[in-house]
């Protein structure tokens, strides 16, 4: 019977048998120890059945709680729903932001100005009277031989810096705001400023040519120009539009120059150069 129950643990669909037959076996098996007490035989038959007994217990139970375990469901692994979340909604205010409008340069009006002349020699400082416009200043040194420089207190600071002597046109409070009050003069030799209106600017319709320094009032209606320059120092030419109401820088070499640029007429044209110049609206 022990034997039985052994075997039977053995067997996984009848391993429940084992723990019947098992323990009747293990029973039997002790009764069977006890009657051997007083004899020589079937002490060996008995003790076989008692470790029967228990190895089918042992097994028995072994098999049954891996059964139970591979049985068991296995257990599910736990969900997270994650927290919603209302945000309150918002409205971006709206903004009116003020018309911005360029300030254009002084307007090229050719409106005549009594013309102002101050002479002096030699270093000095003048102050003029200027109100609130475009002008054309005639600086004039024929005897200078250094240094020759002239500079104003308005927007257009540096007006001739040459070395010997110099004749000729520059503009000046072309910019809106600027007010020329004081002219600084630095020379060798004795000088005349006069200063007056845009109508004292060289007066052209087409082509212009001329020597040094000059401002030209030119009319017409083109949109570009050829412009050439026969010189060794610096070839400069500035273009205030009336169609574009700024200050365009149309050349800026050194030396001789002969090139084509934009330039839409009528314009007021500011030249510096220390040789010969021409321009040819086309």
């Amino acid at each position: 019977m022990a034997l039985s129950g052994a075997i039977v643990s053995l067997v996984p669909v009848v391993t429940g048998l084992s723990f019947v037959l098992c323990p009747v076996g293990l029973a039997l098996s002790l009764i069977g120890l006890r009657l051997a007490a007083g004899r020589r035989t079937g002490h060996t038959l008995a003790w076989v059945g008692v470790f029967a007994a228990v190895i089918g217990l042992l097994v028995g139970t072994s098999t049954t709680v891996s059964r139970v375990s591979a049985s068991a469901p296995a257990p599910s692994a736990p969900t997270f729903t994650p927290p919603t979340y209302s945000y309150p909604s918002y409205t971006y205010p709206s903004y009116s932001y003020p018309s911005y409008t360029p300030t254009p340069t002084a307007p090229a009006t050719t409106a005549p100005v009594t013309p102002r002349t101050y002479r002096g020699s030699g270093d000095d400082v003048v102050s003029v009277s200027n109100q609130p416009g475009a002008y054309v200043l005639e600086f004039s040194c024929p005897r200078c031989s250094g240094n020759t420089v002239l500079r104003s207190d308005g927007s257009e600071r540096l007006l001739v810096n040459t070395i010997g002597s110099y004749e000729g046109k520059r503009w000046i409070d072309i910019r809106d705001g600027s007010v020329t009050t004081q002219l600084e003069v630095e020379a060798t030799g004795s000088w005349t400023i006069t200063i007056g209106g845009l109508d004292r600017a060289t007066q052209a319709n087409g082509q212009v040519s001329g020597e040094g320094d000059d401002v030209v009032m030119m009319s017409g209606n083109s949109s570009v120009a050829s412009v050439t320059n026969r010189g060794s120092g610096n070839f400069v030419v500035h273009v205030l539009s009336g169609t574009r109401s700024r200050i365009d820088l149309a050349v800026n070499e050194i030396g001789s120059y002969n090139g084509t640029v934009s330039l839409d007429t009528p314009a007021l044209v500011q030249v510096t150069s220390e040789g010969n110049w021409s321009i040819t609206p086309r």
